[in-house]
């Protein structure tokens, strides 16, 4: 870039002014290079990721925007033809803040609870499991290959080193876990430190089962039970496969401890290496899906028709119930319930009380039948089922779509009813008026595989239509929402005081920023402390302070709490009270050191990697973990909190929903509820709910029904069974006439308990 400025007005045409308006000659210094800061940014940008910062990459004669796609989720951004808003720095403060604050590799949390937004999915997610099953052999040749494909330097013999071979004779072969244990280890020279365990999306017992000796009887056990769970110690994979759960959007995984133990552009590095190397693999491997993985076995679709021949006597019965009839022929039972909810109308509480007891009589049905089917019915199974394959490890889809492919639809809700009658008292017009077959309320029997009949291919229709409304009118309810938040918020700060401020006036709204100082993207992992002891060294030199900063003296940070512990704990000071976190190292809140404390008494496992820490090397640590999470002054912690509620408010439901089987259980929900919370501060809520903890010694379930029952206000329209109006004209003694009005009211009996 030139060193020189322009001259103030200069190039300017004659009479535009100083701001150049109306055919200004404006100077372009130079125009976009590879390694260029750009912020990237999609609408409508709900929560601080929605812009970030990306490497510029210039590609001549395109006409499109490039980009890896595992910052689509940061963005909810998919390849059907979005638009993006590109932005080029124009100063170096603003390049500065783009590379070092922006930028995509710290961005990998999201601000709202910490949770990973990055990660690889879909085919990247099934080659992952395959490449690291345990019977993935690999030749030298396709060892390196894959390496050299996920970008590994396998030139500079300085930096990389080949593990040994897990088969030396008759030829030398690579496990797939090694191929991942070599890419760790050349990531990072504190990667050879890590140690963690984490769960695995894929369950164990989807392997194959073989008949195992216990005791005196056999027994049949998955093949790959300790494959259930992701072990790698000192930078080696040991157990396990790397699936959605290990380099997906997914906490505690292996991605997301490499991003706490060695920061975001290893991690970004990571995932690079870690979709190059499974696009490498697929490529060799291939990854299909046909109608084989679809089937199931004749004795399978035996019993599923056996079961599905029982839902129509279940659904009768229920409804016989439902009118009150033991007994009876349809015929009857239809003019029952027209007559019922005739009375009260299609949406009435009669339908709605019909509705839930099919529901529940139906569910159990429909469960039981999925869980006969699959996985035990499948004609191929796990892993050799591509179908299966997708949707055990996270890939896409899940059992719901196994189960409609392969079993059945189910039934079928509209705002958590079924499928509602028309005005003529008929839910499709096959149908005969108040028809209580299952079929007729929405319960499809039939599968996509063998093809759905009309009637319930409208019936699905219906459903997923809703689906498409609800999302429609929630976008704006839920856009306004927001807006309402972040007005509101927007002037809250955090000072280097961490005290939360107004900029508006400088008044404090907190004295410590949400009550204990700490960056909600920096604190997950503190739900899982046994990984900082599986770790502590690397942490505590990733940590490493010089002995002159006296603040962060460890040695007064132990006197100080060997003093607080000696006091009595009611007579103790909240340390955040008198101190501010940064004061001091172990100035914690108080639940963050009971936390501590209490992972000292916890028992060690050998296995778990967890040595038994010395007490006062353990506080350290975590004080140091503590410190490094406090929030940043300057934050915008107002807006950051008004995006954590207006962001998630997008995915809720919009209308309020029945839970099934519980007619009574009727709770505003999704965004009404968001809005009589927030935006009217409503005093007379519309359902109010209570929430009373039962003491341990009364804790039982007919004790609670009846405080329940106590506390409940019972009103005249809740007792009245019958309301029955005469009305007749009676003669009066000079010729006149009289209306005479007789009211018959008739109650339900109500059963009274009392001490």
């Amino acid at each position: 870039m030139p060193g020189g400025t322009p001259v103030e007005g200069a190039g300017l045409a004659a009479g535009t002014g100083r701001l150049g308006v109306g055919g200004a000659v404006k100077k372009v210094w130079r125009h976009l290079r590879n390694g260029d800061a750009l912020l990237v940014n999609r609408q409508p940008t709900l929560h601080k990721p929605g812009i970030m910062a990306h490497y510029a990459r210039v590609l001549k004669n395109e006409r499109v925007i490039r980009m890896h796609y595992a910052n689509c989720n940061t963005y909810n951004a998919d390849y059907d033809g979005d638009e993006m808003n590109l932005h080029m720095l124009q100063n170096e403060l603003g390049r500065a803040e783009a590379y070092h604050i922006a930028g995509t590799d710290h961005q990998y949390v999201v601000p709202t609870n910490g949770k990973p937004l990055r990660g690889l999915i879909q085919d990247h997610v099934v080659m992952g499991v395959l490449l690291t099953c345990r019977d993935t052999f690999l030749s030298r040749g396709d060892t390196m290959q894959l390496l050299y494909l996920a970008g590994v330097q396998l030139a500079r013999k300085a930096a990389f080193q080949m593990v040994p071979p897990a088969i030396l004779k008759p030829a030398a072969l690579w496990t797939g876990k090694q191929v991942i244990t070599m890419l760790l280890l050349h990531l990072h020279p504190d990667a050879k430190h890590l140690n963690m365990h984490s769960g695995t999306k894929t369950a164990a017992d989807m392997w194959a089962q073989r008949q195992v000796r216990r005791g005196e009887e056999d027994k049949l056990e998955p093949i790959g039970k300790e494959e259930g769970g992701v072990v790698v110690r000192n930078g080696e994979l040991l157990l396990g496969v790397l699936d959605k759960a290990s380099f997906g959007a997914t906490e505690f995984g292996l991605v997301h401890s490499v991003h706490e133990l060695l920061g975001g552009a290893p991690t970004g590095q990571l995932l690079t290496q870690l979709g190059k190397l499974f696009t490498g693999y697929n490529q060799m491997h291939g990854f299909t899906c046909g109608i084989g993985d679809l089937l199931i076995t004749p004795a399978a679709n035996k019993a599923r028709a056996a079961m599905i021949a029982r839902g129509e006597p279940a659904g009768m019965k229920a409804a016989l119930k439902f009118g009150g009839l033991a007994g009876g022929d349809a015929m009857q039972l239809r003019e029952a319930l027209r007559a019922r909810i005739a009375l009260q109308g299609h949406d009435g509480p009669a339908a709605a009380e019909l509705d839930s007891v099919m529901k529940s009589a139906l569910m159990p049905l429909t469960s039981e039948c999925v869980g006969q089917t699959l996985p035990a019915g499948q004609q191929k199974t796990f892993p050799d089922n591509q179908f299966a394959l997708m949707t055990g490890t996270g890939a896409k889809g899940g059992g719901v779509n196994f189960s409609q492919i392969s079993v059945m639809l189910g039934q079928q809700e509209l705002e958590g009813r079924r499928v509602p009658l028309s005005p003529s008292g008929c839910t499709a017009p096959c149908f005969a008026p108040f028809e209580l077959t299952a079929r007729a309320g929405g319960y499809i029997t039939d599968r996509f595989l063998t093809g759905v009949r009309p009637p319930e291919f409208y019936f699905h229709c219906m459903a997923g239509r809703e689906g498409l409304v609800d999302t429609a009118v929630k976008t704006s309810r839920s856009g306004y929402l927001q807006r309402c938040l972040i007005k509101h918020l927007e002037p809250l700060v955090v000072g280097y005081d961490h005290t939360t401020r107004s900029s508006v006036d400088g008044s404090i709204v907190q004295f410590v920023c949400g009550e204990d100082g700490l960056d909600p993207c920096q604190v997950q992992f503190l739900k899982e402390p046994s990984f900082f002891a599986m770790n502590t060294a690397a942490f505590l030199r990733k940590w490493h302070v010089d002995k002159k900063h006296k603040r962060l003296d460890p040695k007064k940070a132990h006197e100080t709490h060997a003093a607080w512990q000696a006091t009595a704990e009611a007579d103790r000071p909240v340390r955040l009270a008198e101190q501010t976190p940064s004061s001091q190292l172990g100035a914690t809140s108080e639940a963050f050191a009971k936390k501590v404390d209490r992972f000292l008494d916890e028992p060690c496992d050998y296995f778990s990697g967890r040595p038994k820490l010395p007490p006062k090397q353990w506080r350290e640590l975590m004080w140091r973990k503590y410190h490094a999470a406090l929030q940043q002054p300057g934050e915008a912690v107002g807006l950051l909190a008004a995006q954590s509620v207006g962001e998630p408010s997008t995915q809720m439901t919009l209308n309020t929903f029945h839970h099934a089987g519980r007619g009574e259980a009727n709770v505003t929900l999704g965004i009404p509820r968001m809005r009589e919370i927030i935006m009217v501060a409503s005093q007379h809520p519309s359902t109010p709910l209570m929430t009373l903890p039962m003491r341990a010694t009364h804790a039982t379930e007919a004790a609670a029904t009846q405080l329940a029952t106590q506390l409940a206000q019972i009103r005249l329209s809740d007792m009245l069974k019958k309301v029955e109006v005469e009305e007749r004209c009676r003669p009066t003694h000079p010729g006149g006439t009289q209306l005479v009005r007789r009211v018959r009211i008739t109650t339900y009996h109500l059963l009274l308990r009392g001490k």
